[in-house]
């Protein structure tokens, strides 16, 4: 039930499109995935989703092994983040991992 309702929170958070909003999760090394409310704009990320995704994909960036790496991604059902990468690869986690941060 909690998780449900986490879920239900970060996809009303996210429809509220605070662009001072990010959702970020940290692994143990200190990797991270930082979600905005932004529209995606990577072409190579655009060129490989359909049509009728590509308004509701949003920007992100995952920082791995202290290099950034441009993503787009997506709330899909169950509570979960679909995201997809520039050069191809792609991931889910559930959206209860994140937490919600706002940029000073």
């Amino acid at each position: 039930m909690k998780a449900l309702l986490l879920a239900l929170l970060f996809a009303s958070t996210v429809f509220a499109a605070d662009p001072g909003l990010a959702y970020v999760y940290r692994d143990v090394d200190g990797n991270t995935i930082r979600l905005t409310v932004a529209d995606c704009k990577s072409d190579a990320i655009l060129a490989r989703t359909p049509p009728q995704y590509r308004k509701v994909m949003r920007a992100g960036e995952a920082s791995i092994g202290g290099t950034k790496h441009p993503l787009c991604w997506l709330s899909l059902p169950g509570g979960v983040v679909g995201m997809l990468y520039e050069d191809g690869d792609q991931g889910r986690l559930p959206a209860a991992w994140f937490t919600t941060e706002t940029r000073a």
